[in-house]
C-alpha cells in the first residue's frame, strides 16, 4: 500500500506515524519504499509512543553539475522498482563518476530482497578509481572472509634492471623437476623479490588513490577550480571432429593426422607470441608476458612440456586446472543461459590449445 501510494504520486518524501516498530532496518525501508535509493530516520516505538518513520528519495541529490535527470534515468528507476531490486547507497562517498566539475552516482550495486534476507549486513562502498572516470563498486558482508593473496606476475617487474637476472638464477637453482612444478616453486622467490623491491609501489599507489579521493570529495561538495582536472590526470579441447561456421563436421584422416603431429620448437614459439601478453593469468599466476620476457631462460623447458603432451596425450594434473568466471550478458541476468563463461587456463594449456587452433585455421 505504501509503495503504491509513493509510485502513484511520485513522492520524494514520506512520513509514517504509528509504525509500532522499536527498530527500523534498511530491509524494512526497502520493502516500504520499493528501492534502496532512500534515506530515512525513525523514532522507535516505546510504551505509549507508537513510533515515527521519515523516508526520502536520495536520488534527488545523486547528480551534481548536469541539471535534471533525463527520461532514461526515470525509466531505469521504474525498472528497478518493477524488478523489486534494492539499490544500495554507498557508505564512503556520494558519487561514483567524475568529469570536471560534474559528478554522478552512475555505477550501482543492486540486490534482491532474498539476498538481503541471507546477507543481513551487506554494505557497498566505492573503490579507488585511479585514472578512470568511474569508481569500482565493492560489495562486502561480515560473512565474507579474506584468504591468502594469490600469486600474480606483474608486468612492472620487467622495468627493474635486475629482474631477468634474478629469474635466471632462481630458475637454474630449482634443478631438473617438472616444468609446471618449477613454475609453482618459482613463485616463492618471486614473492620475496617483489616485497624487497616493489613494496613501496603499493604504498605509492595507495597514496595516489587517497589523493584522487580527496579531489573527488571536494568536487562532490561543489568545490572545483581549473587546476583540479590537471592535478587528477597527473596522479595517474575427438580429433576427428571439427567446427566450421558454427556447424559440426567431420574432418578427413589427413587433417586428423596433422593435428596430432609433434609441433616444432618454432611452431610452439609462434603460438606463444600469438597469445595476448597481459590477459588475466590462470591459477598458476603467470601471464604470457612473463613467459615471453623470460623465454631465453625457460623457453626450452616450456617447449618440452608442450611437446610432451603431443607425445603422451596426457597433461600433468596441475596444467589441466581452469578457473571459470560467469559474467552476465545483460543487467538482470538470472539463468545460466544469461551468463557468459570466461575460462582462465594455465599458460602451458593455453599454448597447446593455440597450436591446435592455428592448425585448424
Amino acid at each position: 500500500m505504501v509503495k503504491n501510494l509513493k509510485n502513484k504520486h511520485r513522492l520524494n518524501l514520506l512520513g509514517l506515524i504509528e509504525t509500532k516498530r522499536g527498530i527500523v532496518t534498511r530491509y524494512d525501508v526497502a520493502r516500504l519504499w520499493g528501492e534502496d535509493g532512500a534515506g530515512w530516520e525513525y523514532v522507535g516505538s516505546e510504551g505509549a509512543s507508537v513510533g515515527l518513520l521519515l523516508i526520502w528519495d536520495e536520488s534527488v541529490e545523486e547528480r551534481q553539475g548536469d541539471g535534471a535527470l533525463p527520461r532514461s534515468a526515470e525509466d531505469f528507476k521504474a525498472w528497478i522498482q518493477d524488478m523489486e531490486l534494492v539499490d544500495f547507497p554507498l557508505t564512503d562517498r556520494m558519487f561514483t563518476w567524475f568529469r570536471g566539475r560534474s559528478c554522478s552516482r552512475i555505477d550501482r550495486a543492486m540486490f534482491s530482497l532474498e539476498w538481503l534476507e541471507e546477507f543481513l549486513e551487506t554494505r557497498v562502498r566505492g573503490g579507488p578509481r585511479g585514472l578512470s572516470d568511474h569508481c569500482p563498486i565493492i560489495v562486502e558482508d561480515n560473512k565474507m572472509r579474506g584468504g591468502p593473496r594469490p600469486f600474480r606476475s606483474l608486468d612492472s617487474w620487467f622495468t627493474h634492471e635486475g629482474f631477468i637476472r634474478m629469474v635466471k638464477e632462481e630458475w637454474r637453482g630449482l634443478g631438473e623437476i617438472q616444468f609446471t612444478d618449477k613454475l609453482k616453486a618459482l613463485s616463492i622467490p618471486l614473492r620475496r623479490w617483489h616485497k624487497a623491491n616493489f613494496s613501496d609501489m603499493d604504498k605509492k599507489i595507495t597514496t595516489f588513490e587517497e589523493e584522487i579521493k580527496k579531489i573527488d570529495d571536494l568536487v562532490s561538495n561543489g568545490v572545483y577550480d581549473g587546476t583540479m582536472e590537471a592535478r587528477r590526470k597527473a596522479l595517474k579441447h575427438s580429433p576427428m571432429v571439427g567446427f566450421r561456421d558454427g556447424l559440426v563436421g567431420r574432418i578427413c584422416q589427413d587433417e586428423a593426422v596433422k593435428l596430432e603431429m609433434l609441433p616444432s620448437a618454432e611452431e610452439i614459439r609462434e603460438a606463444v607470441w600469438d597469445c595476448e601478453s597481459s590477459k588475466a593469468p590462470g591459477c598458476d599466476g603467470y601471464n604470457m608476458n612473463f613467459i615471453k620476457r623470460c623465454w631465453e631462460e625457460i623457453g626450452l623447458e616450456f617447449t618440452t612440456a608442450v611437446i610432451g603432451f603431443f607425445q603422451t596425450s596426457r597433461l600433468p594434473a596441475e596444467s589441466n586446472i581452469s578457473w571459470v568466471a560467469l559474467a552476465p550478458k545483460f543487467v538482470g541476468a538470472r539463468e545460466i543461459k544469461d551468463l557468459r563463461p570466461i575460462s582462465m587456463v594455465r599458460c602451458v594449456y593455453k599454448v597447446i590449445s593455440k597450436v591446435l587452433v592455428r592448425r585448424m585455421r
